[in-house]
């Protein structure tokens, strides 16, 4: 999208997330650790964008918003809320019209990806059911927030 992104991610268990963090401590606050680390990614990526674009300036702002997926009906729905986002949006008519998703890089036998295609097919069943899932899924309205 033009103004924003959705980004799906598995966040390592957080015992294991606690004994990678150089200033463990017994008040370490894993949320706070999480979003520091986000910010850290789109800090970096915003220096490089404003370095090749000859800018200044913030990129990004502070809207990120994080959700814990606790079942797979929200999973499942959050899947088809991020790659039908565009379509609701106007800017094309099927998720795979638009140019930036990973329902592309899913879907593609050809480009090389470190998105794991083949646990999202598990997910829904394999190749076949990802799709008719997502012909059929109509774009939500508004973000799921059972």
């Amino acid at each position: 999208m033009p103004n924003h992104f959705h980004l799906l991610i598995q966040i390592r268990d957080e015992s294991k997330i606690r004994s990678l963090a150089k200033n463990y401590t017994a008040s370490f606050d894993f949320h706070k650790f999480i979003m520091q680390q986000f910010s850290n990614f789109l800090n970096s990526y915003a220096k490089a964008f404003n370095k090749q674009h000859n800018r200044k300036g913030a990129l990004f702002l502070d809207y990120t918003k994080r959700r814990e997926i606790k079942d797979e009906f929200y999973f499942s729905k959050l899947i088809n809320y991020i790659h039908q986002n565009p379509v609701h949006h106007g800017f094309c008519k099927m998720p795979a019209d638009w140019s930036y998703p990973s329902y592309n890089s899913i879907i593609s036998t050809h480009k090389t990806s470190k998105l794991e295609r083949n646990a999202v097919f598990d997910w829904f069943g394999g190749i076949e059911e990802f799709l008719t899932f997502h012909q059929h899924e109509k774009p939500g309205v508004e973000f799921p927030d059972f």
